[in-house]
């Protein structure tokens, strides 16, 4: 199968262990499957809790700190994915990462850091406001083969987030071999209850072929 990497686990599947609501991850992947027959592996991470910032970022903020987004993607690519790959049936080059804010910033990350892991990434609400290295960063990397990115922000998430969106947007767009569908979505807020609308869309989207 092939396998998508979530982040913030805690929101994924169940409302108990959620920080304001869920994701419903396992009642929409049910619902594809019923009608596209496609099947995924879904891994969700949670986060550190008071770590996550620290964990989500491979930059520093004066105020907000982070930076140690590179261990925590070293972590996926070179334990947690040995792992899920020597104990399920998995397609090993068939991959995906997924997170929402600072989640959606380390995905951006990692499938530009990752290209030979990671083929497909879904970036919602990414707070790509956090540094302004995140330009250099898109700028100076790029893949040699075709890749996928669904990337969305809800208009309602604030002006300084949307700016630094559509900024990164316009330099993504520029980026050879990547098949790239961005999206600004009227009402949409900084919630799980917006990420959890969008994710059949985003999945459907980056697995079209293979339906």
């Amino acid at each position: 199968y092939p396998v998508l990497y979530m982040h913030d686990g805690q929101n994924l599947f169940a409302d108990s262990t959620s920080f304001i609501g869920e994701w419903h991850v396992d009642e929409t992947l049910d619902s594809l499957y019923k009608a596209t027959g496609l099947a995924l592996i879904v891994v969700g991470i949670d986060n550190g809790g008071e770590h996550r910032i620290n964990e989500y970022t491979s930059w520093t903020h004066q105020k907000y700190g982070g930076g140690e987004g590179p261990e925590y993607a070293a972590f996926i690519v070179n334990e947690l994915k040995l792992m899920i790959d020597s104990t399920y049936r998995t397609q090993v080059d068939n991959n995906a990462i997924l997170g929402s804010s600072l989640g959606g910033l380390i995905s951006h990350y990692m499938i530009y850091t990752y290209p030979e892991v990671f083929s497909k990434a879904g970036i919602f609400s990414p707070s790509y406001w956090f540094s302004e290295e995140v330009i250099t960063f898109t700028e100076t990397h790029s893949f040699s083969k075709e890749h996928k990115i669904y990337s969305i922000m809800g208009d309602k998430e604030g002006e300084q987030g949307l700016k630094a969106f559509d900024l990164t947007n316009e330099i993504m767009k520029g980026s050879k071999y990547l098949i790239f569908k961005h999206r600004t979505i009227p009402g949409g807020e900084h919630n799980e209850t917006f990420w959890s609308q969008q994710l059949a869309d985003c999945i459907v989207w980056l697995y079209k072929e293979e339906l």
